[in-house]
């Protein structure tokens, strides 16, 4: 098997519990970055922009997802350095997965929209005025770039952060 025939073959065992779980421009987007992936392939040294780096020890790794209550190990290292001074806000990211534990969203601007993908588009934000379908997947392209492609088609969570046209932030 092809070292990213994995990849495809992971992303179609899967396929099956995101259908459920997501709406059908996102499963559209995974899928054309799934088949992206499927004909792209690695890059490797004979592509001009990877001739420096070789990607083989990542081909030859066996891809996982990583799962939510798979954080044991970072927790542990998060809670040793974990910030304590006051912040605005904080969105953390364990394994890809948000994190509230560890987040702070109360402290941000009155009327600024901060949080994770994932319960965006669990708990339906975005749809009223479709601005998760105008945004997300757009601004990296999948169609060209092996890794933005397989990013695509597997991510979990993310954030986002929306700020009113009206709204003035003022630096710190």
């Amino acid at each position: 098997m092809e070292q990213h025939e994995s990849y495809v073959a992971s992303f179609r065992e899967r396929e099956g519990i995101l259908v459920e779980r997501q709406p059908g421009w996102l499963m559209e987007m995974r899928r054309e970055a799934i088949d992206s992936f499927a004909n792209l392939g690695f890059p490797t040294v004979q592509d001009e922009e990877w001739r420096y780096t070789n990607v083989a020890p990542i081909t030859r790794t066996p891809f996982q997802a990583a799962r939510p209550g798979s954080i044991h190990c970072a927790v542990e290292l998060i809670e040793t350095t974990y910030w304590k001074e006051p912040v605005a806000a904080r969105l953390v990211f364990i394994n890809g997965h948000y994190s509230p534990q560890f987040s702070v969203l109360s402290n941000a601007a009155r009327g600024l929209e901060i949080g994770s993908l994932a319960a965006s588009l669990k708990n339906g934000l975005g749809a009223a005025d479709g601005w998760l379908h105008t945004y997300l997947g757009r601004s990296a392209d999948y169609r060209r770039h092996p890794f933005t492609a397989l990013n695509t088609a597997f991510w979990e969570d993310g954030a986002y952060v929306r700020i009113p046209k009206s709204m003035v932030l003022a630096g710190a």
